[in-house]
């Protein structure tokens, strides 16, 4: 979980502290047990009811089974992180939750820690497709968001390193850049240099 985000991390735990830790304990009568919820199947449109006390979730029975897995964990997002009806929102904010819940239901039906060590195993989309019974376009996506979070969590350890090398050189005697040297002079200039610490007269 070196890469993950603060949500991924969030979901990890929450995952872990109801003893999902295996592929088979993803099955939708499992997670639906251990989160609290009902499942109903209707041939509409999926969607969810839900309050603090009770939540449902209504899958559209005439979906491959893949895709009423993989709209069940985008009910569930929804149940676990939203609050209220979508019918009193304005249109960008149900976009936002539905955003929202498509990335939380990559999370939430391929958790990293059972997901990553099978990727790097097989390294096959068609053999994730089968082991997590989703559709191959969310295996991919999935595939592609743990690549961003790599990428873009070494590029700020790449950007920190710099910023270190580039403090340590600059508090070096004899090494420090004219510009910290001359904000030294002036820190000396106004109060005094019997009043500077040992470390910034060294610097001078």
């Amino acid at each position: 979980m070196k890469y993950a985000t603060l949500k991924e991390s969030q979901v990890t735990n929450m995952m872990k502290e109801k003893n999902i830790n295996t592929i088979e304990e993803l099955s939708l009568e499992n997670v639906s047990e251990v989160f609290k919820v009902d499942i109903l199947y209707h041939e509409r449109k999926s969607n969810c009811l839900y309050d603090e006390d009770y939540a449902v979730i209504y899958l559209d029975s005439r979906l491959p089974y893949y895709e009423q897995r993989l709209m069940f964990f985008h009910e569930l997002a929804h149940v676990i992180s939203h609050e209220g009806s979508q019918n009193k929102l304005e249109k960008e904010f149900i976009d936002l939750q539905e955003a929202q819940a498509n990335r939380l239901a990559l999370y939430l039906s391929m958790p990293r820690y059972l997901f990553e060590p099978l990727a790097m195993k097989y390294q096959s989309v068609e053999k994730l497709h089968d082991l997590f019974e989703l559709p191959q376009n969310a295996i991919i996506e999935r595939m592609a968001s743990i690549k961003r979070e790599q990428e873009r969590t070494e590029f700020h350890l790449k950007l920190q390193t710099i910023e270190n090398q580039r403090t340590r050189k600059s508090l070096q005697p004899g090494q420090i850049y004219s510009s910290t040297k001359s904000i030294l002079h002036q820190l000396k200039d106004q109060v005094g240099e019997e009043k500077l610490s040992y470390d910034v007269k060294r610097l001078l």
